[in-house]
């Protein structure tokens, strides 16, 4: 159901926009739900916002006063996402108050899961250079095992998600000190 997908992605990014402070530097990495938290980051004027989706970056440009920095990469024409060696190198080069992060699957014995490899890289880079390193995942995202091992639950600082977690993914999260967040 499109229509309900859509209100869990709104509803998260209201809640990981609570974490958000004027003055800091984001990493706003590519999806859907990471788009639909760049639409609550137009409230703010003064973000550093390091991006590598297009659409994300013409989003901020457009509608706030924030200051948009794109990576460099090779535009994967799906979903406008700049990927690969370039894009990596140029992420490295910061340090971030907060990374953003979307995901493919989270997966209670995996780990934190992606399809494609590209992006596996760089979460892997981005929660080395930020103090707070979040995961983005509607409900959706549980329970779903994908293709890539990306990061384990303790390489993150948060995970935001659109309702309370299942009793058993709740115990690992608190297990691997990952602080969750939903509205």
């Amino acid at each position: 159901d499109v229509c309900s997908s859509d209100l869990a992605k709104v509803a998260l990014a209201g809640c990981a926009m609570q974490i958000v402070q004027e003055g800091m530097a984001v990493f706003l990495d590519t999806g859907t739900t990471t788009l639909a938290l760049a639409q609550r980051l137009t409230s703010f004027a003064n973000l550093k916002v390091v991006t590598n989706s297009l659409d994300i970056a013409q989003l901020l440009t457009h509608q706030s006063d924030n200051q948009v920095l794109v990576t460099p990469g090779d535009v994967r024409r799906n979903d406008n996402a700049l990927i690969g060696p370039h894009t990596l190198e140029f992420a490295r080069q910061f340090h971030y108050d907060i990374a953003f992060m979307a995901i493919g699957g989270i997966d209670l014995e995996m780990g934190l899961m992606d399809y494609e490899e590209s992006e596996a890289l760089l979460r892997r880079a981005l929660v080395k250079h930020c103090v707070r390193s979040v995961i983005l995942a509607d409900d959706g995202k549980f329970g779903h095992r994908t293709f890539i091992n990306t990061l384990p639950f303790s390489a993150i600082s948060t995970l935001v998600t659109n309702r309370a977690l299942s009793d058993e993914f709740a115990t690992r999260m608190e297990h691997d000190d990952v602080d969750v967040l939903h509205p």
